[in-house]
């Protein structure tokens, strides 16, 4: 251990003396590391005042940093516990930075030692403005681990808490003027929130907690957590009911948490996050106490709520046991819903397992036989009538009733299926024989239903009863119904509506129209007569999945159903303004094209393997979706309007999306035959290129076309040299800004088209310098960081990439490094009016430089010194001070960087420019260039005052005993300057120096 002195009280009135700013206050403390100083500044009342949280105006906190526990984390090793009296002795606070450090501190220690702070870690939990949870979650493992775990408990009770929606005062007074409101129940529902989380927007920080600490406190003490549990997720249910339904006792769990187990994460759910955890704990349980498991279960059996009889159905279905036998028992001879209404997803999950593990002994032969007689005598015929008449508004069929009460029948049967016997079998043999689509564990409720923006979309019939229709029914059906409608499901709205039924219907389709010969004749011939495009989409992306799933049996059909569906809905484009695919009166056919577009990428996809025989009919789709009018690309849009998203515009439209589709066909033709010429790609482009084009090509379009531009080099370089200047079009500068603007931003420098865009590279620098003409240098645009703006956006991002490429092209010897055909030359001069642009390539090259790993040819360094000698020779300090990262370059040799460094601080530092120097390469070329390394961390230092640059201790220590122990006169002398240039400005930390 290191030897320390005790401070005298000079030293320490001096040291006081010496902090006469804050930031003299918080470098003192930060660096302090004798323990010995603990006492005396105890005994001045240094730790008395911990400072408060501030509050500023706009609702507005801040959080001051306490500089003295900066100084208790670097001795807590030393002086262990007469940190830990000080931290215990600490007033209490508001200010969450406090409590921050204490939670460091902490984890530093060990397990015995923290534990003894958990009074102070309790009163950070209950602050307002709580600190970062991962760090509780951190303290509870420690915990755990160390066997600390009544403390880790204590703290768990207060990080797992719920606390009341802060509206919720207002809510239920709202509620109680008008229960019956759907707009009023939709407005008050009651949100309460963890307390850890309860003033973040989200809650990652109690997922954090819940999903590490909890769980690992979980596998050594499972019981204890278990209850914890219960009681936090009784009082989270009671906080998010509504006094007037308490005495219902119904929590609506199925809704809010549909599975009790989820293997994904829930940062946006902390209710599921509460109740998952709570389900780990409780296997825990079972897993590892025998003698827990009778408590445990006692314990949810007295809970009301229906949330916790779900999850001893779950335990129960996981462990099938002597211990659980008689409460499975129990509850299958005590459940009078077998004739009612189909079992939830825990119940049979349940009932299937205890029949397996047991047997014929699990109930006797006549229990068993009253269970399936009730299941006989059910569905109600009233129930269902009521439910299919007043609710969908459908007449009551007695053959679809059948059909629902052997469905019914199928599905109660099917949990019971290893102990059934005599005429209880064979009837779900029989059942099981005719179902189209068997029953799965997914088939009961609670169902995992799709969310779309916290909106529930369900379906007004099931998938299963839609299956029952025939063709000409279903059709119908889906083009008449209308009867949308929204309920309060306890926590949220639930919507039947046709997005809903989008979704059963597509399930149907894929899993029974498609195998079906003869219904999937039906709808192709009878595709026109569906009403709502939604239905559309649905059907193709049912053939989408067949295809991705590599089923091409009927894929030439499909794909011509696809040209039909183009050509009919290609008239009512024009009118395709903000309507629904949802709607029969103002249908909108804009999506069902971008499903087809979608169809067709799959198809291109290369691990699809779509035959080649599919050729003709994909090139037809493309031809006419190429071709076709776009109501977003085509529609007027406003004068001047600037365009600064042509490429994301281009690619999320129909149209545009196809013309990047169409060069990927162009690549999966070559897949399969490497000779194939590209026919369809070059016919359709030169279509959209035509002057007398029925829609010509837009700003969008041409932004896509000039980022493909390499790849139709590759495909066909003959044709794409020859028709450049469509492409490119110079004579339209904004088409040409969208082409070139675009090709530049989306593609790296590429040696095979230097070639065929040396003009657009000569050209661009042309625009770039006749935009600087236009402008007195005061108007000029401040430079190529600048947000593109109204008047120049599409500019200013061609200016910002330009010079990269141009780099680039000078590295590979496209042109020399200066003269008059060196593009980079002449970019240097049409720049000059805004040397900031110099700084920008000049930290670019630095940067890429600093990033490339492997050893570059000797001709790619020579010419990456002259560029580097003739930037110097320039002189540009706000060029120069961008040095930075070619510093970090270690491709290059050490003594070269040095070399450049000295040369770039000198110029810098003579025309009074700061510059920033990472002292973390300096020091990496230790001790191999010493001299070197220290001369130019003394020239750094010169001036320093002015620079306002920080040095940190740890690496100016190591320069300067490099350098101080040296044996050289020169390097001792740099040395010196420099620690002395330190001195000067106050950095004491540095007096003391291992040489």
């Amino acid at each position: 251990m290191k030897s320390w002195k005790k401070p005298t009280n000079e030293l320490i009135d001096r040291a006081y003396g010496m902090m006469k700013k804050q930031f003299d206050h918080e470098y003192f403390f930060t660096r302090l590391k004798n323990p010995l100083w603990i006492q005396p500044l105890v005994e001045r009342g240094c730790f008395q005042s911990p400072p408060k949280m501030r509050k500023l105006p706009g609702g507005y906190v801040q959080t001051p940093v306490w500089p003295e526990l900066r100084y208790l984390k670097n001795v807590v090793k030393d002086a262990t516990d007469e940190v830990l009296k000080v931290l215990i002795e600490l007033p209490e606070v508001d200010n969450p930075r406090i409590y921050d450090d204490i939670l460091d501190l902490a984890l530093q220690l060990h397990a015995k030692q923290s534990a003894k702070l958990l009074p102070k870690i309790l009163e950070s939990a209950e602050l307002e403005h709580p600190i970062w949870g991962h760090k509780y979650a951190d303290l509870l493992v420690h915990w755990a681990e160390g066997n600390e775990t009544s403390v880790a408990l204590e703290l768990t009770k207060k990080l797992v808490e719920f606390v009341p929606d802060p509206e919720s005062k207002n809510k239920q007074a709202r509620r109680r003027k008008k229960p019956l409101d759907p707009a009023t129940i939709y407005n008050t529902q009651l949100q309460p929130l963890p307390r850890i989380d309860a003033s973040p927007v989200d809650s990652g920080e109690y997922y954090e907690i819940m999903a590490k600490g909890v769980r690992s406190l979980a596998e050594t003490v499972p019981y204890k957590v278990a209850c914890i549990l219960i009681n936090t997720t009784v009082n989270m249910i009671h906080f998010r009911t509504h006094q007037s339904d308490l005495a219902e006792h119904k929590d609506y769990s199925e809704v809010w948490c549909g599975r009790l187990t989820e293997s994904e994460s829930n940062y946006d759910d902390p209710e599921k996050t509460l109740v998952h955890t709570l389900v780990y704990a409780c296997e825990k349980v079972y897993e590892q106490t025998s003698e827990d498991v009778p408590k445990l279960d006692s314990f949810l059996r007295n809970q009301e709520w229906g949330i916790f009889k779900r999850l001893r159905h779950h335990l129960f279905a996981l462990y099938p046991n002597e211990t659980t036998k008689p409460w499975i028992q129990k509850l299958l001879r005590k459940y009078e819903g077998y004739n009612r209404w189909e079992y939830d997803y825990e119940f049979q999950q349940m009932i299937q397992s205890a029949c397996q593990k047991f047997g014929m002994s699990l109930i006797t032969e006549a229990e068993r036989e009253q269970i399936f007689d009730a299941i006989f005598s059910g569905p109600s015929k009233a129930d269902y009538k009521e439910w299919i008449v007043g609710f969908l508004g459908d007449e009551f069929n007695e053959k679809k009733f059948r059909e629902r009460q052997r469905r019914f029948h199928q599905a109660q049967l099917k949990p019971f299926a290893c102990v059934l016997f005599g005429k209880y079998a064979n009837y779900l043999q029989e059942l099981e024989n005719e179902a189209e689509n068997p029953i799965s564990d997914e088939d009961y409720s609670p169902y995992i239903v799709q969310t779309s923006f916290g909106q529930n979309n369900q379906s007004p019939i099931t998938p299963k009863d839609l299956a029952i229709c025939n063709d000409g029914e279903l059709l119908d059906y889906i083009n008449r119904w209308n009867n949308e409608e929204a309920f309060y499901d306890g926590r949220k709205y639930m919507e039947i509506n046709i997005q809903g039924l989008a979704q059963a219907f597509e399930t149907v389709f894929k899993k029974s129209i498609m195998f079906d010969a003869n219904r999937l004749r039906f709808w192709v011939g009878n595709f026109e007569k569906i009403e709502r495009p939604i239905f559309l989409e649905r059907m193709l992306a049912g053939m989408q999945d067949y295809i991705e799933a590599k089923n091409f049996d009927k894929l030439n059909d499909w794909l011509v159903f696809c040209n039909r569906v183009l050509l009919y809905i290609e008239h009512k484009l024009a009118n395709d303004r903000k309507q629904a695919d949802e709607s029969s009166e103002v249908p909108k056919w804009n999506n069902p094209r971008w499903t087809v577009g979608e169809l067709i990428r799959a198809c291109l996809d290369k691990g699809t393997n779509t035959p080649v025989s599919a050729r003709t009919h994909l090139g037809n789709l493309l031809d006419t979706l190429c071709t076709q009018f776009d109501w977003y690309l085509d529609r007027e849009t406003t004068p001047n309007k600037p365009q600064t998203d042509l490429a994301d515009k281009g690619i999320n439209n129909p149209r545009g999306k196809a013309l990047k589709d169409l060069i990927n066909f162009g690549f999966w033709l070559r897949r399969h035959n490497l000779e194939s010429e590209s026919q369809e790609v070059t016919r359709i482009l030169e279509k959209r290129f035509a002057t007398d084009s029925q829609y010509p090509l837009t700003l969008p379009e041409y932004a896509i076309l000039g980022i493909s531009y390499n790849q139709i080099l590759s495909l066909d370089r003959k044709w794409a040299i020859k028709n450049k200047s469509n492409f490119f079009p110079q004579d339209s500068m904004s088409q040409w800004l969208a082409a070139f603007g675009s090709y530049l931003d989306y593609n790296r420098a590429s040696k095979p088209a230097f070639g065929s865009l040396r003009d657009e590279y000569s050209f661009a620098l042309q625009l770039l310098d006749d935009l600087n003409k236009q402008h007195r240098p005061e108007e000029r645009p401040t430079g190529i960081f600048e947000r593109p703006t109204r008047e120049n956006g599409p500019k200013e991002k061609l200016m910002r990439i330009l010079g990269r490429h141009l780099f680039i092209y000078y590295l590979w010897e496209m042109y020399p490094l200066k003269g008059k055909t060196s593009l980079l030359d002449r970019y240097y001069d049409v720049t000059d009016g805004n040397r900031e642009r110099w700084g920008y390539l000049f930290e670019y090259v630095g940067r890429t430089l600093r990033d490339t790993s492997q050893q570059l040819e000797q001709n790619l360094i020579d010419r990456i010194i002259d560029f580097f000698d003739w930037r110097v020779k320039a002189e540009e300090p706000l060029e120069l001070r961008q040095f930075n990262f070619w510093l970090k370059a270690k491709c290059l040799t050490a003594h070269w960087r040095l070399d450049a460094c000295a040369k770039v601080l000198e110029i810098c530092k003579s025309k009074g420019v700061s510059i920033i120097i990472p002292l973390d390469a300096l020091r990496e070329m230790l001790p191999d260039c010493t001299a070197k390394v220290v001369a130019c961390f003394a020239r750094l230092t010169d001036d320093i005052g002015d620079d306002n640059i920080y040095i940190y201790t740890n690496e100016a220590k190591t320069m300067l005993s490099a350098g101080l122990g040296s044996s050289d006169h020169d390097v001792r002398q740099n040395a010196e300057r420099a620690h002395e240039n330190l001195l000067r400005i106050g950095r004491f930390d540095l007096l003391d120096l291992d040489i």
